[in-house]
């Protein structure tokens, strides 16, 4: 009996030792620069280290200790690099001021739910994606004093004066533009900030799924996606090379709708830094609000140092805000 035992138990984590090293290894050397890669990065993938709850402490219980390592070493290879992992110290240099982005879903919660988590965090410069007049609303309740304005599906509500602003129109689609584009003019000088909000997926999930069955979703998934994908790749593509173009000190913050280690917007912002890269700790996850397993939400900067960095909380909006206290690079 204990000798069945232990073979089922080797069985069953060699094949969760698979599944995790197949996984990790997509991730890695394809990533999202490919759709199918893109679609597996934005499923729950923390569940793929659920079954090592169960397999760890059986197999220390019957002693196969080199196979509770090799199930540690997995783990820690998967947190690292397939859930995104990261360990990072704040920098004790003053920051310069604090920004905020948020995908505010169309401002489901109200002004006063807005409103609370934005004097929680108290932003210099704070960021809506996806606004509407409910939530643009919320930052002139919170900020009276601050420079508030609202273009098109975006919103800006800044301490400093805001000197520029304009969309790419020429890229909008019915959901509008894929990003805007905000000069504040902070004492330190003026600083471009960018507010992205790209096309998502739901779109594609909800037209391969809409009328059921695996037979038709088969048919229309790869050109669905595909396209999806395509636009997107379009989108972000044009805001770097924009953001590129900027000057010596840009921010481009907001929901890039691409999951936590992503190869697209690592070749695409190369000369950019991710603050949560360079001062986060944990996953960095910002969707879906009550359990989140996706790092949709970020922010990227040049000609910065990124002295902090955090996730906010858990109302008004399907995702969670992020901020980064951010200070001039030497």
């Amino acid at each position: 009996m204990r000798r069945r035992l232990s073979v089922a138990l080797r069985a069953a984590t060699l094949v969760h030792l698979l599944v995790l090293l197949v996984a990790t290894a997509l991730v890695v050397f394809a990533g999202d620069l490919y759709w199918p890669v893109a679609i597996l990065m934005l499923l729950p993938l923390p569940a793929l280290a659920v079954p090592a709850a169960l397999l760890v402490p059986v197999l220390a219980l019957v002693r196969l200790w080199r196979w509770v390592m090799a199930e540690a070493i997995a783990l820690a290879v998967t947190a690292i690099f397939l859930l995104g992992a990261n360990v990072a110290v704040p920098d004790p240099g003053p920051p310069t001021f604090r920004i905020l982005a948020w995908n505010v879903h169309f401002g489901d919660a109200g002004v006063d739910a807005f409103a609370r988590e934005l004097r929680a965090v108290a932003p210099d410069v704070a960021l809506f994606e996806a606004t509407n007049h409910d939530a643009h609303n919320a930052l002139l309740a919170a900020f009276p004093g601050f420079h508030v304005e609202r273009l098109a599906s975006y919103s800006i509500a800044s301490r400093f004066p805001i000197t520029d602003r304009g969309v790419p129109w020429e890229l909008a689609t019915r959901s509008g533009p894929p990003y805007a584009r905000f000069t504040v003019d902070t004492p330190s000088g003026p600083v471009k900030i960018f507010a992205v909000h790209p096309v998502s997926q739901r779109g594609a999930f909800y037209q391969t799924f809409r009328h059921g069955g695996l037979r038709r979703a088969f048919k229309v998934a790869h050109d669905l996606f595909a396209d999806d994908y395509d636009r997107r790749r379009n989108e972000l593509s044009s805001l770097a090379r924009e953001a590129a173009a900027a000057g010596p000190r840009v921010l481009v913050a907001g929901d890039f709708n691409v999951a936590g280690r992503s190869r697209l917007l690592a070749s695409l912002f190369g000369d950019f830094q991710d603050s949560f890269v360079e001062r986060g700790t944990g996953f960095g996850y910002t969707f879906p609000v009550r359990h989140p397993f996706l790092r949709l939400d970020r922010i990227l900067g040049k000609g910065f140092r990124f002295v902090r960095t955090g996730v906010g909380g858990q109302q008004a909006s399907d995702h969670r805000p992020v901020y980064a206290d951010v200070a001039l690079a030497p």
